[in-house]
């Protein structure tokens, strides 16, 4: 039986644009100090990363960040939610590269573990802030019933509930906020597989380990699903995200009956060679970015 030591790879959450190495989020240019702060915690535990363009809020129970313009107090205009909710087993029988529910094996919502949150900056020789970091580390199962409290809940799959399976499967997921632009890549024992850049003061870049993951098949694969959704509550304006598929012409919004035979994987192409899936959040009445 094949078991994953370890696998890494980048994601990066911002405003606008979602790629497969990279989940983006652009603010607009806006004039700023150039300055970051270290993060911070509130009364209720929530963990708090600024710049002078972006603010991003980090839950203490489960991997899940809120990100809005730091000009939009409280994100009345604009607030979205990134949540990391399941672990995912698959055998990919279409050969597409993806999983659709009809191919899962077994999952595990991952606010069923318990979490630690660690925080910390990287400085240069002057003392400015270049870097602030967080990092989200899996621990054991949680006793009574997890869900209870989520502000989010996960999807319920067709395959096997894995919770006590992946127990002593280790997971970490980082976030990292720079100063100025960072040039990163996605690489393996076989070379490099992407190249991309993280806007600095604007976008945040997510690391994401995963070790001693104890597939079921030799012929499996592990996937993460992440939820992007827009936060509701108090806000002013209201998006949606739609995203254009590059050499099948075809067009696809939040607001479809995405409910098909296939699930929702079929909207979406598999885009080998560019690395790239572009999803553009838009005001749900004037279509405008």
């Amino acid at each position: 039986m094949k078991q994953l030591q370890l696998i890494s790879l980048a994601v990066i959450v911002a405003l606008v644009a979602v790629q497969p190495v990279t989940m983006t989020v652009n603010a607009q240019q806006m004039p700023g100090s150039g300055r970051m702060g270290p993060p911070s915690r509130d009364d209720q535990g929530s963990i708090w990363i600024n710049s002078d363009i972006i603010t991003v809020m980090a839950n203490e129970r489960v991997p899940m960040f809120h990100f809005w313009y730091a000009s939009d107090t409280n994100g009345t205009y604009a607030k979205f939610l990134a949540q990391y909710t399941s672990i995912i087993e698959f055998e990919d029988a279409n050969g597409d590269g993806a999983y659709q529910t009809s191919e899962i094996l077994n999952f595990a919502p991952l606010a069923a573990y318990e979490w630690t949150v660690q925080t910390g900056t990287e400085t240069d020789s002057d003392g400015t802030v270049t870097e602030i970091w967080l990092k989200y580390t899996k621990g054991g199962s949680l006793t009574g019933n997890p869900m209870d409290g989520m502000p989010e809940m996960p999807r319920q799959y067709p395959g096997n509930d894995a919770i006590s399976e992946y127990e002593d499967m280790t997971l970490q997921i980082w976030a990292h906020l720079y100063l100025e632009d960072y040039e990163g890549s996605v690489t393996n024992d076989t070379g490099v597989h992407a190249t991309y850049t993280v806007s600095g003061s604007t976008e945040l870049k997510m690391d994401i380990e995963i070790g001693n993951f104890p597939f079921s098949s030799e012929n499996s694969s592990v996937a993460i699903e992440v939820l992007l959704k827009e936060n509701m509550d108090g806000m002013m304006n209201r998006h949606m995200f739609q995203t254009r598929e590059r050499t099948r012409n075809v067009t696809a919004n939040s607001q479809m009956d995405w409910s098909t035979p296939s699930g929702n994987e079929s909207m979406f192409e598999r885009m080998d060679r560019t690395h790239e899936q572009r999803i553009d959040i838009i005001n749900a009445d004037s279509d405008a970015p």
